[in-house]
């Protein structure tokens, strides 16, 4: 008959996580309280803690406001928010809504240290100190009165149970009342024989199980319990004594925990169908990586359990993986299905087989093993076979699983140099890869290498695999994967697709056939190989095991851990090779510990029949039922913490008014969330400058620049580990006030000052345009003054004197024919030239010659142009920096030195005209110097007072330009004509037409 205890379900195995000074945790934590906002308070020796799960945060009263004392002995946390502090040198502290009110003894608080706080069906808040016993009532404490047999005794433990009874642990014993009761009966005495300075010092804890028994732990008494639902004061029954109790707790699991100076026991209490008695506890002590002395326990809202010690803070949590203790087993684990759930475990020199749910002696999968007798082999590959058989391989020979013991089978005819993979075909038959030689196919003769299959890598594989259908699949090295259906063999390479490496592992599941190497993953897809990435392109490095299950999930172990794909996401990268696969990640916080193999044993996980998955790595070897993955439900409380600006810290609050030209801000924000806080993600917008909510990942706060005066609005929300959302999260507003330089009326002057400026540089503009239109009008009434005198000087005249010759010619045609034909010729020459003259004087109204060239070209092919058809040489010559001038200033030297050397060839009769330009840094200097007769300075002025616009005009020409002209001449010396332009700007008012 299998006794109660031995049907005790066992506690699953939980996650431990160690705060210390190291990683910023205070040290000497007396007590633990979580506040509705999901904070957990920390009361210590030295100071009030709070902890979100990443940072611990000293707690800093706001201003004009304080603790009593920093010397914390308990704390409560209120259904609305608010905490109770209690002292040890007596006193205690409400903190709520960012006030504190503190009572003494004048409040009617008991004196001495306060041990606990708690709050009955009806709301009234209760406390319990060493000077006895009081609840609140007007913000006044009023102790109980002598016939309730509590006054003035020391009280540790206030509860209330389910039923609204109000139970009292004091130095006198155990007190319960009854909601409609005047009066405390005592349940139960100090034991006979206790002093009263014993009494004095003894401390009793009360809890209450999730079935309604009420428990007790004390040093003096141990472990108890007390009372029963419906039954009353149960027998005493023989539970554990934890020495020097400090602390206890009953989880929402049933799992029973007291802590003490030599760690914590914990223990199931009262499984349904068995007797009441407690399983075999579970010993979480200093040799166990155990922080030191025990001073409180706390279950939290996500199913958390903490402790606060003498050196920091222990989280216990339940993992995703559950781990199976295998003591004496090395590592390097190979892992087969063994029937109904069981697992078989082999390692070097131990083979045990891991029993099923349901088995003899076992609650659950992982909880009892049992060794194999009959193998004691160094063991690095296992296999299950379609009948049911494990096969187990290793450097020293091949086993098979047959009536309960595994039998050796023969290898003689193979060089044996430790089997690496396992498999059998669709015919039956078994295959074996041998490490440093080949793969073998077992026939009715012996072992045939290759399989008598010539098309096969001449060498080991490294994982082999036969599908549903019966077709084997073959892994080697450098990306290479044989298919082998019958008598047909297919090879798949780089070539099609396939970049994984190392083929570490094949699975195949329907159409899907997956590969894991050393480089990642692949899907084979209408015969073509798909590289398989997930979201943010994270390579499934080191896959060395697959298992797709029933209902198209996909889970793989390699490098990075344990990786789960959704089957949606499967069938998305279908269709897609470039989708990026969603994927949950599981690591050592989920109770995974080592690295999956990446030579041997291998595949790393298997699924058991029942459905279960085992993974194995270098160190351990764990699973989890993928139908009933623990999950955390609840979504985590979001808060922002503070703004701040530069150095300075602000609180915040509803609206938040930032000072003026602020335009950078950190604000600072987390979640609450205190299983796996290092995944919880977040996403924030800041309305009124981001468009759309921003991936914030783990980051805890939000950095802005480049901000401007207005009103904000900051939001932020996040996700748990298992991504669940709090899609309210929180908020706040702030305002950026404008300066006096931002103010809307100041941009309103500044828009009119503008507008203003405008306008007076619009009316500037319209009397420059004006005037430049007036002078151009002079201008061009000065030219037409000029033409009209060029006319007179040349057509006028010249047709004149044509008319007065031709009728002279008339008179004396018929007498003197040969001199009339003379005289005619003669006539003819002036008439050309009478034409040359007025093209001449026409061409000059303009300088078409600079659109195309510079000055100097302009000037020089117009000399040129001038003395076509005659013998006068040219000498034409540039110095200086020749460069581009103003517009009037070469308009003004181009005809000041066409009409120079116009004069000269018409008048000089000289052999050789020179023509200088010199480009000066401020002026221009152009002279034309000619060989000819010269000129009597007399007649010059007197052509020029004659009316003749040769010269006067050369010189009316350079005056407007603000330049000058001379002419020097001797009678039979030639001519000098000099002229000295300035160079201005090119706005300068200079007519282009003159």
């Amino acid at each position: 008959m299998v006794s109660a205890q031995e049907q005790m379900r066992p506690l699953p195995p939980l996650y431990h996580s160690t705060w210390t000074t190291r990683e910023g945790a205070p040290a000497d934590i007396h007590a633990l309280a979580q506040t509705t906002d999901g904070f957990l308070w920390l009361g210590t020796s030295a100071g009030l803690y709070r902890f979100d799960g990443i940072r611990f945060e000293l707690f800093e009263p706001a201003a004009h406001q304080a603790l009593p004392s920093a010397n914390i002995s308990t704390l409560f946390a209120l259904r609305d928010g608010g905490l109770y502090v209690g002292y040890s040198f007596g006193g205690a502290s409400l903190i709520q809504r960012g006030a504190i009110r503190t009572y003494g003894e004048g409040d009617g608080l008991p004196p001495g240290t306060v041990w606990t706080f708690a709050a009955d069906s009806d709301g009234t808040i209760w406390v319990g100190a060493r000077g006895g016993l009081a609840r609140l009532d007007q913000q006044r404490w009023h102790g109980v009165g002598p016939e309730e047999k509590l006054a003035g005794v020391g009280v540790t433990s206030i509860l209330v149970d389910r039923t609204k009874r109000l139970w009292v642990a004091s130095s006198i014993g155990v007190f319960a009342r009854s909601s409609d009761a005047a009066q405390f009966d005592r349940i139960e005495a100090p034991p006979p024989g206790f002093s009263q300075a014993m009494l004095n010092r003894s401390q009793t804890w009360l809890r209450e199980a999730s079935d309604g028994a009420i428990w007790a732990s004390s040093y003096e008494l141990g472990l108890r319990e007390l009372a029963r639902p419906m039954e009353g004061r149960p027998e005493r029954e023989s539970w554990p004594r934890v020495p020097q109790t400090e602390a206890m707790l009953v989880d929402r699991g049933g799992a029973m925990w007291v802590a003490g100076a030599s760690g914590i026991q914990r223990f199931s209490v009262h499984p349904p169908g068995t007797p009441r008695m407690l399983g075999k506890p579970q010993q979480l002590t200093q040799q166990k990586g155990f922080s030191r002395v025990v001073r409180a326990l706390l279950e939290d809202r996500e199913g958390n359990v903490w402790a606060a010690t003498s050196e920091g803070l222990d989280q216990f949590r339940r993992a995703k993986l559950v781990r199976v203790d295998l003591p004496g087993l090395p590592g390097g684990f190979a892992v087969a299905p063994a029937d109904s759930g069981a697992v078989w475990v082999a390692s070097y020199g131990r083979t045990v087989r891991i029993a099923r749910p349901g088995e003899t002696g076992s609650g659950r999968a992982g909880n009892r093993t049992r060794e194999s007798p009959t193998l004691a082999e160094d063991i690095e590959v296992a296999y299950r076979d379609r009948a049911g058989a494990v096969w187990l391989g290793g450097p020293r020979g091949l086993w098979r699983s047959a009536r309960g013991r595994f039998v050796r089978v023969d290898l003689s005819d193979v060089k044996n140099f430790g089997v690496q993979a396992i498999t059998q075909d669709g015919s039956g038959r078994m295959w074996i890869s041998v490490i440093q030689n080949a793969v073998y196919r077992m026939t009715a003769t012996g072992w045939t290498p290759f399989g008598d299959q010539p098309g096969l890598p001449r060498e080991p594989a490294t994982v082999m695999t036969t599908d549903e259908t019966g077709r084997t699949w073959f892994g080697y090295k450098a990306n290479r994967v044989a298919l082998l259906e019958g008598d047909s063999l297919r090879m798949y390479t780089a070539n099609d697709g396939l970049n994984v490496g190392n083929v570490l592992a094949i699975h195949v599941r329907g159409s899907h056939v997956w590969v894991g190497g050393e480089l990642g993953l692949a899907l084979l897809v209408r015969g073509h190989f798909h590289p398989m990435t997930g979201k943010n392109g994270l390579g499934f490095r080191g896959t060395s095991g697959i298992v797709e299950t029933l209902d198209g999930e996909v889970w793989l172990h390699g490098a990075i851990g344990v990786t789960r794909i959704p089957g949606v996401e499967v069938r998305r990268a279908e269709h897609d090779s470039t989708y990026q696969l969603e994927n949950e990640l599981l690591d050592f916080r989920d109770g995974l510990n080592g690295l999956a193999a990446q030579i041997r044993p291998l595949p790393t996980v298997i699924a058991a029949t029942d459905g279960r998955l085992w993974f194995a790595t270098s160190t351990d070897v764990a699973w989890l039922d993928p139908a009933a993955i623990p999950r955390n439900p609840l979504p985590p409380p979001v808060v922002i913490r503070r703004l701040t600006v530069g150095n300075t810290i602000y609180p915040i609050a509803a609206k938040l008014d930032l000072p003026v030209r602020t335009t950078a801000v950190r604000i600072d924000y987390t979640a609450l969330s205190l299983s796996i806080p290092e995944r919880v993600r977040f996403r924030y917008q800041l309305v009124g400058t981001d468009t759309s909510w921003q991936e914030a990942g783990g980051r805890r706060e939000a950095f802005y620049t480049n901000l401007g005066p207005g009103s904000y609005r900051f939001m932020v929300i996040a996700a748990n580990e298992d991504g669940v959302w709090n899609q309210v999260g929180a908020a706040f507003d702030f305002a950026i006030p404008p300066s006096f330089t931002q103010t809307n009326w100041f941009l309103a002057v500044w828009v009119t000052a503008i507008a203003g400026l405008v306008w007076v540089v619009y009316l500037a503009r319209v009397r420059q345009v004006a005037g430049a239109l007036r002078a151009r009008y002079r201008a061009a009434l000065s030219e037409r003054t000029r033409i009209a005198q060029e006319l007179h000087d040349t057509l006028l005249q010249g047709f004149t004197g044509i008319t007065l010759q031709l009728s002279a010619i008339d008179r004396v045609l018929a007498q003197r024919p040969q001199e009339s034909a003379e005289a005619l010729k003669s006539v003819l020459a002036m008439a050309d030239t009478t034409l040359r003259d007025a093209r001449l004087m026409i061409w000059d109204m303009r300088a078409v010659e600079l659109e195309s060239q510079d000055l100097a070209a302009a000037l020089e092919s117009a000399a040129r142009s001038l003395m076509t058809g005659s013998s006068i040489a040219l000498v034409f010559s540039v110095r200086g920096d020749r460069r581009p001038l103003p517009v009037a200033v070469e308009t003004t030297a181009l005809r000041i030195g066409r009409e120079a050397v116009i004069n000269a060839v018409k008048h000089a009769a000289p052999h050789t005209v020179e023509v200088h330009l010199e480009y000066g840094p401020r002026s221009l200097t152009l002279k034309v110097v000619d060989d000819g007769i010269g000129i009597d300075p007399d007649s010059m002025e007197a052509a020029v007072g004659a009316g003749h616009f040769g010269v006067a005009g050369m010189r009316d020409r350079a005056r407007r330009a603000g330049g000058t002209v001379s002419i020097s001449s001797e009678p039979g010396k030639g001519a000098v004509v000099s002229a000295s332009l300035p160079i201005r700007a090119a706005g300068n008012a200079i007519d282009h037409g003159v």
